[in-house]
C-alpha cells in the first residue's frame, strides 16, 4: 500500500509540473495571439483611415511645411510636404515648397487621412485650365430674328441664341418650338452662340 502511494506521488510529481508548464505555455500563446490580432486590427484601421487621393485647386495659403488649396467645390484642403515629396513646376522643372506661390494652380497626390489632410507624394504646378464656357439649354422659342432667336428655359430665364455659319440647326426655327441648344456663353449676360440646335 505504501509502495503504491509512493508510486502515485512520484507519478504525480512528474505530471503536475508538466500540466502547469503546458498551461503557462498555452496562456503565453493566447496572449501572443491576442496581441497579434490587435496589431492586425489597428493596421487595418490605419489603412482604412488613409486613402490615396488627389487634390486639385488654387493655393490660398502657405506654412513652413504645408500649403492650403481651395478646390473647384470651394473647399479648403491642407497639403503637408516632406523630404519625400516630389514637386514639379511648369516645364517639368524640379521644385521645392518655396517655389509654390499663392494663386498657383496645383494637383497634389498622396495619402489623405480621415480629416482630409494630405501628406503629398507628388505636387504638380500647372497652368490653370480655361473655364469651360460650353452650356446646354432646353426651352421654348419665344421670338425669332435674323441670325438669332430668344429662348425661355425651364427656370424661366430668357436667353439670346445666336447662329454662325458653323451652327448645326433645323432649316427653320419658329416661335413655340421646343429646342435643345448646345453652345458657348459670352461676356454678354444670358447670350449663347449655338454650335447645335435640335428641335424636339
Amino acid at each position: 500500500m505504501i509502495r503504491h502511494l509512493l508510486s502515485l506521488l512520484v507519478i504525480g510529481s512528474l505530471i503536475v509540473p508538466n500540466v502547469f508548464a503546458q498551461t503557462a505555455t498555452d496562456g503565453a500563446k493566447n496572449i501572443r495571439d491576442a496581441v497579434k490580432d490587435k496589431v492586425a486590427e489597428e493596421l487595418a484601421n490605419i489603412k482604412k483611415a488613409v486613402a490615396k487621393r488627389s487634390f486639385v485647386g488654387t493655393v490660398t495659403d502657405k506654412a513652413t511645411l504645408s500649403f492650403t488649396l481651395t478646390n473647384v467645390k470651394d473647399q479648403a484642403r491642407t497639403v503637408n510636404v516632406n523630404t519625400e515629396t516630389t514637386i514639379k513646376l511648369p516645364g517639368s522643372k524640379d521644385g521645392a515648397l518655396e517655389d509654390i506661390k499663392k494663386n498657383d494652380f496645383v494637383i497634389a497626390m498622396g495619402d489623405v487621412d480621415s480629416q482630409n489632410v494630405m501628406t503629398a507624394k507628388r505636387v504638380l504646378v500647372i497652368s490653370k485650365p480655361a473655364v469651360d464656357k460650353r452650356k446646354v439649354l432646353f426651352g421654348t422659342v419665344t421670338e425669332t430674328g435674323v441670325g438669332k432667336f430668344t429662348l425661355e428655359n425651364v427656370k424661366k430665364e430668357t436667353w439670346t441664341i445666336k447662329f454662325t455659319s458653323d451652327t448645326k440647326k433645323p432649316k427653320t426655327v419658329s416661335k413655340d418650338d421646343k429646342v435643345i441648344v448646345v453652345g458657348t456663353t459670352s461676356s454678354t449676360e444670358n447670350t449663347l452662340t449655338a454650335k447645335v440646335v435640335k428641335a424636339i
